[in-house]
């Protein structure tokens, strides 16, 4: 059996694995991570394989839905702050006008 293939190997990539959506913290993401047999490709465990090698294909597949991922997270946290800021800087336009 090919390796990406197995469950248990780190490499295997279930079809209907998504990561981002169970995302909240680092903390949630490792452990996610972790429970999911990836970490290793967080932490350096697993180095990436050279061109031409059987699994090169399945590091880089798996290597973007993390970058993806982590991306999707920084964005709504850099959203979530945004908004948080709009909505300051309107109460504080909204009380000056009122005085």
């Amino acid at each position: 059996m090919d390796a990406s293939q197995n469950p248990s190997n780190a490499f295997y990539l279930h079809p209907g694995e998504k990561l981002g959506a169970v995302f909240v913290k680092p903390q949630s993401m490792k452990h996610t991570l972790m429970s999911k047999n990836k970490y290793k490709f967080v932490n350096g465990g697993i180095q990436e394989p050279t061109h031409g090698d059987d699994l090169h294909e399945n590091w880089e597949r798996f290597n973007i839905m993390v970058v993806s991922c982590i991306t999707l997270i920084v964005g709504l946290y850099i959203f979530s702050y945004m908004v948080i800021v709009i909505v300051m800087v309107i109460e504080r336009l909204w009380f000056y006008m009122v005085i």
